[in-house]
């Protein structure tokens, strides 16, 4: 476990919090859960609080399936704001010299005030693989969505693409692992 204040800058307002952290493997150690309490305050936001619930299964080197359960609540929130995903993780083309990542993923958004209702359904699947250097990284990411945007309104079906390219600052891109099992 672990307790630490945090500070982060969003659009030129920072913003101070606390957070709690908690991971370790189960009795199995191919299961082990993480849980994260923070809080925190922004200048737009104000005060709110996010609880994130993170549940692993490595079921053998290459796949892990994550289920991750999120909850936000704050003065400025719309009630209880809270996420559910399911994603199986995939190594892929291990053996050649810019292995992939594949993510396929089910996420459920909604919210409990004014009313309670199911905001989005989304089923989509994430391709991260290395380009051209070891610190270039691009991600593609089509994802279907079933969504609305109030209680009253109808629900759309939409489609997505994103495409995301990230530089790794860091010499050693791998990360060790801990003698508890923690990754």
């Amino acid at each position: 476990a672990q307790f630490d204040t945090t500070l982060s800058v969003s659009s030129m307002n920072l913003k101070p919090g606390l957070r709690f952290r908690h991971r370790a493997p189960w009795k199995d150690e191919r299961l082990s859960h993480r849980f994260v309490q923070r809080l925190q305050w922004d200048a737009d936001d104000k005060t709110y609080a996010t609880t994130r619930f993170d549940l692993n299964f490595r079921q053998n080197d290459d796949n892990v399936w994550r289920w991750t359960n999120r909850t936000i609540y704050g003065e400025e929130s719309d009630g209880l704001e809270w996420r559910s995903r399911l994603a199986l993780r995939q190594r892929r083309l291990k053996g050649t010299e810019r292995p992939m990542a594949l993510e396929y993923y089910t996420t459920v958004t909604g919210v409990t005030d004014p009313d309670s209702y199911v905001r989005n359904y989304r089923f989509g699947v994430l391709m991260r693989r290395q380009l051209y250097r070891d610190y270039l990284f691009v991600e593609l990411e089509p994802a279907w969505n079933y969504r609305r945007d109030n209680f009253d309104a109808s629900r759309d079906s939409i489609w997505s693409v994103t495409v995301r390219f990230e530089f790794a600052l860091r010499r050693d891109l791998v990360r060790p692992r801990a003698e508890d099992g923690e990754t």
